[in-house]
């Protein structure tokens, strides 16, 4: 059966999900990942937003979403499918595995990965047994199967990563990565609270100059990711509650309401009463 998935996250409470042939939508505005995400593309074809990055996703790839991911389906096509599981940090955690350092540094620069025929239909298999294990959520040791399973994904993973990555040392431009998605997650956390540039050079220590040139690599300029943030919060205020937009002013810490009514209607092209009518 197929499902819908639109939000890489899982419902409250849920410590993991497995999926089999999900179909998925473009996404209008971005979405930050809180859990862990091990996709397999089954069939067709899109291309996504990673962390302000583009990938391709050709059939027969692997797609890893880590904690705190910003995410951005841009395309697809129509028999675009995949199959995966989402668990959360705390039901990964309980399994007391240690990995080496540069595991998660491959994941984290490498998000989308081309298999091989061979290891696809050995990861289409393993997808099939965890969903026959999660389908059998009643079982008295569902949970711990559950772990078992995820525990030799992620050896198996972990064993296919060192033979690519091993111990070769980081080089600058995987340095300036690092920066680059230290920015995005302190802009995450603190756009509503600090609009400046500067601000966030001087937490990460380098000059805003600097900054910019971490970003120009990605086509992209720091204001302009830091704006496109304080939209995003308050196109969720105004759709999501009934907060006004005095009370939206505030929360997103801009001086008075028309000025914040001007940004709004500079990105968007319609003052933020006229977008929240449009929407309901």
């Amino acid at each position: 059966m197929i499902q819908e998935i639109k939000e890489y996250k899982l419902p409250p409470g849920q410590e993991y999900i497995v999926f089999e042939n999900a179909q998925v939508k473009t996404m209008h505005e971005a979405c930050h990942v809180e859990d862990i995400s091990f996709l397999l593309c089954t069939q067709g074809a899109a291309v996504v937003e990673i962390d302000m990055q583009t990938h391709e996703i050709p059939p027969h790839s692997e797609i890893t979403l880590l904690p705190s991911s910003l995410v951005k389906i841009l395309s697809i096509t129509p028999d675009f499918r995949i199959s995966g599981f989402i668990c959360s940090q705390r039901f990964t955690f309980s399994m007391n595995m240690r990995h080496e350092p540069d595991f998660f540094k491959f994941l984290k620069f490498n998000p989308v990965v081309a298999v091989s025929d061979d290891t696809f239909e050995m990861a289409l298999h393993f997808y099939t047994i965890l969903g026959f294990s999660y389908s059998a959520a009643e079982s008295k040791y569902a949970d711990e199967k559950m772990r078992s399973l995820v525990r030799f994904f992620l050896l198996t993973l972990s064993e296919m990563t060192m033979k690519r990555w091993g111990a070769v040392p980081i080089e600058q431009s995987e340095r300036q990565a690092d920066l680059f998605h230290q920015f995005i997650m302190l802009v995450r956390e603190n756009a509503t609270e600090h609009h400046d540039v500067e601000w966030y050079a001087d937490k990460m220590a380098i000059t805003s100059r600097y900054l910019s040139q971490l970003c120009k690599g990605k086509r992209l300029k720091p204001k302009a990711l830091i704006d496109e943030t304080l939209i995003n919060s308050a196109k969720e205020m105004l759709h999501s509650t009934d907060m006004t937009v005095q009370a939206i002013t505030a929360k997103l810490n801009f001086a008075d309401q028309s000025i914040f009514a001007r940004f709004f209607k500079r990105k968007v092209g319609m003052s933020p009463l006229e977008w929240r009518r449009s929407v309901r």
